[in-house]
């Protein structure tokens, strides 16, 4: 498995910064590269069996995860360190199913639209209270989606995924009775 745990990636280029270490080593720096090498089969000396995230100190994986349009979204808990306290830090991850990183575009809300080459976010904060799992809605604008995690004391935080590949809602046919 590749360690991803400390990979950082910049905008536009997908540069990595030698943020993750693959023997043999990559053709570039760059997540394009890592999704090649992920997805080669043919070469037995370069075959890879995934890759592995190491959370933060008490980070917990919450509920079920979704993979839509190249995206794998999970939603993520750290408690509070006091016993008996019900708030914490709830996170929603964005990664590329293939590499275990961010990608090289955004797809949460560009935090600096103005500024190219800024490091692209592989999770955003959602809230105090831990999120069971989120749900997708795909509406009627192409390439995004909108990640609905409900929480624990009841609330809703609506999180628009962009830049996700093939994803639209679209009539696929039509048939006359």
């Amino acid at each position: 498995l590749i360690d991803v745990s400390k990979a950082k990636v910049i905008e536009e280029t997908g540069s990595l910064g030698g943020s993750v270490s693959v023997t043999p080593a990559l053709s570039s720096d760059t997540v394009a590269a890592l999704e090649e090498r992920q997805m080669i089969y043919s070469d037995s000396s370069k075959v890879t069996k995934g890759w592995v995230k190491h959370l933060s100190a008490g980070e917990r994986a919450m509920g079920g995860a979704t993979i839509l349009g190249g995206i794998f979204s999970q939603t993520t808990y750290i408690p509070d360190s006091q016993p008996c306290s019900f708030v914490g830090e709830s996170y929603l991850y964005a990664l590329r199913y293939t590499t275990g990183t961010a990608w090289q575009l955004h797809v949460f809300d560009d935090p600096d639209p103005d500024a190219n080459g800024d490091e692209v976010l592989e999770k955003v904060l959602i809230g105090k209270t831990a999120s069971a799992g989120a749900s997708l809605h795909v509406g009627d604008s192409p390439n995004r989606a909108t990640l609905h995690a409900t929480k624990n004391d009841s609330s809703n935080a609506a999180i628009t995924q962009e830049n996700l590949q093939g994803v639209e809602s679209k009539e696929v046919g039509w048939r006359e009775m």
